[in-house]
């Protein structure tokens, strides 16, 4: 029988070309199933704290592993295997370094892969690597790849085959490792030139999805096919409009839950109801990530002053284990806190920050705004400063990081570049690598959050729409009218007193932000806001704008509302919006589409602002009423 068996193996192989091997007539006896229990344990979830790591184990995919499996397997046996990856790991020891990972396009980890996984928090630091805030970082990369040039170790040569097939089962079994038994086999992948032809199919969503029974559950979020493929949604909480909203375009990833499951890891991204499915059958335990990146924003926080890898990385949350056979409309949900020092803040704000882009590009639009954001906007948030502040310095989309780290201290870059007076805790003077980091990883929008008691809701969004309208702006004036503005804050410590050359430019952008940007937060919360106040209607964010008229510093020569004033009624606005008395308004009609048509490249000025939008004042309106209003903010 075997004589006969191993004829026809060797037919085909040679029909084949040898790219496949028949299957021995052997017995796998399985090594561990689950139980799979149904659903999974809310107390299952990871807490704060760092990733907290157990045994090692040997790697099942090492070559000669998987060449032994391969021989137990099939005929005819070969002789030789060489691998087709690489299990790396790479130690960074300067910004340089990382931009090397980033640039490599690779995915890392910032711990090992063949150890036992006790809990996941936001990071680990390998206890061996002292006095620096850089640890190693886990990769497992093809053979044929061009490996970064710093320090790196090659811990094992790697014959990769799909987790799901009979070869890593058999391999699991001979290295004593578990194994969740899919309910169906892959093939086992072709043999060329004396390795697998294999690459891990990451991409976990797709159009052969045979739609499920339709929406329900928690999330009210289209059902997959079959209970083992995962699905769910990602929401977060306004806590001003008292509602779960979901979170839209953020990565979901899932993985088996053993060794080096992590490696065939499968990831989509969420909808604009913050709807996601994996078109892949789990059994037993799986992990399900959140990271926040896509190519409207990537968001990236911080957990401290110095955290080189928070300021530099993409978020990734791992949000805990989930047992099957049901992984079907999983809720991931960040509740709202204001505790600004945990990671469910930095959950929650990077959640909020990436929907208020989106919704910005939307409101854009409603005002008939030509023109619109820059992609794959860097959003950083970081604890800088003694309250909470923003700036859309636009860095990663100038290009002119140089010419910017040439212009003054760390100080000065602090203050002018990223809107910060004081590093707090640690003095600003101390801050030795900023430039180096500037090099690495330049943020296009800063959100620097300090006080917990101004992080609500519409307290970020007010702060980020009022820096998205900055890069709205960015996007239309360009470079070199941005790198001007830049080099006029760090000489002058931030918005200056309005009196030296390139005040004007900053006036202009500056009011440009606080008009459209406040206008934003009004129309999404009205009176749902945290501004305090018996009366909700008193203290609205519109209504704020229009008893302010000029940003508070020593002469006043940013008009806060000047631009909103040209616009609305006073006749006819709600009675709690009431003008500044300081103020002279008679002018509306024009619309914010009309403004931002104006503001080029040539604006330099509000005066000269002024005079280019003079043409579009409505019947009704004088040019001595525009001209009294404008004289009420001084110019």
């Amino acid at each position: 029988m075997k004589n006969v068996f191993l004829f026809i193996c060797l037919l085909f192989s040679i029909l084949l070309l040898g790219f496949f091997g028949c299957k021995k007539e052997l017995s796998i006896s399985p090594i561990s199933e689950s139980n799979d229990p149904i659903g999974w344990d809310a107390s299952d979830r990871d807490e704060e704290g760092p990733t907290v790591i157990g045994a090692k184990h040997v790697i099942p995919y090492k070559v000669d592993i998987i060449k032994q499996t391969y021989n137990n397997l099939y005929e005819p046996d070969i002789t030789s295997l060489s691998p087709n990856y690489l299990y790396v790991r790479f130690l960074p020891q300067s910004t340089e370094d990382v931009k090397k990972l980033l640039d490599s396009g690779f995915e890392f980890w910032d711990f090992p892969l063949d150890n036992d996984i006790i809990s996941i928090g936001e990071k680990y630091h390998d206890p061996t690597v002292i006095g620096s805030d850089y640890t190693w970082q886990y990769a497992v990369i093809p053979v044929s790849a061009a490996i970064p040039a710093l320090q790196y170790e090659l811990l094992e040569a790697l014959a990769l085959v799909p987790e799901d097939c009979a070869i890593a089962q058999e391999a699991f079994s001979l290295t004593g490792n578990d194994y969740d038994i899919p309910e169906q086999f892959e093939p086992a992948p072709p043999i060329v030139n004396g390795k697998f032809e294999f690459v891990p199919e990451h991409e976990g969503s797709g159009g052969s999805e045979n739609p499920g029974p339709g929406a329900g559950g928690d999330c009210n979020c289209p059902i997959p096919d079959n209970v083992r493929k995962p699905s769910g949604c990602v929401q977060v909480f306004d806590n001003m409009l008292n509602g779960w909203e979901g979170v839209i375009n953020v990565d979901v990833i899932t993985s088996k839950s053993q060794i080096f499951g992590f490696i065939f890891h499968r990831k989509t991204e969420t909808d604009q109801n913050g709807c996601w499915k994996i078109n892949h059958k789990y059994k037993g335990k799986i992990h399900v990530w959140v990271r926040w990146e896509n190519s409207t924003c990537d968001i990236k926080t911080m957990d401290g002053n110095f955290d080189l890898l928070g300021y530099t990385f993409s978020r990734r949350e791992h949000i805990g284990f989930f047992w099957g056979p049901n992984f079907n409309n999983i809720p991931i949900r960040f509740n709202f806190t204001n505790a600004i020092n945990t990671k469910g803040f930095r959950n929650w704000v990077a959640s909020t920050a990436n929907n208020a882009v989106f919704e910005f590009g939307g409101f854009v639009a409603s005002q008939g705004i030509v023109g619109s954001l820059p992609g794959d906007l860097q959003i950083l948030i970081d604890p800088w400063g003694d309250g909470n502040e923003g700036s859309a310095p636009m860095l990663d989309k100038m290009g002119f990081i140089q010419q910017i780290i040439l212009m003054g201290t760390p100080m000065a870059l602090f203050a002018g570049v990223f809107n910060v007076i004081i590093l707090n805790p640690v003095p600003i003077q101390s801050l030795i690598p900023l430039a180096e980091w500037l090099v690495v990883f330049a943020p296009d929008i800063t959100l620097n959050l300090n006080n917990p008691g101004q992080v609500n809701s519409d307290d970020i969004r007010d702060i980020l729409y009022h820096e998205l309208s900055h890069a709205l702006h960015f996007n239309k004036v360009g470079d070199t009218y941005w790198l001007a503005n830049i080099a006029y804050t760090v000489f002058h410590g931030g918005y200056g007193n309005g009196t030296a050359p390139g005040a004007g430019r900053c006036s202009v952008i500056e009011s440009w932000g606080f008009n459209l940007g406040t206008h934003a937060t009004h129309l999404r919360y009205g009176t749902n806001h945290s501004n305090g106040g018996f009366n909700p209607n008193t203290n609205t964010w519109r209504a704020l704008q229009e008893r302010a008229y000029a940003w508070v510093d020593s002469t006043g020569h940013i008009p806060f509302a000047w631009e909103w004033d040209i616009q609305d009624n006073n006749t006819t606005n709600p009675s709690n919006e009431l003008e500044n008395p300081l103020v002279a308004d008679r002018v509306f009609g024009i619309t914010q589409a009309q403004i931002f048509s104006q503001m080029t490249s040539s604006i330099n000025s509000m005066a000269e602002l002024k005079t280019a939008l003079l043409p579009f004042l409505p019947g009704g309106v004088s040019s001595t009423q525009y001209d009294d209003l404008s004289a009420s903010y001084g110019f």
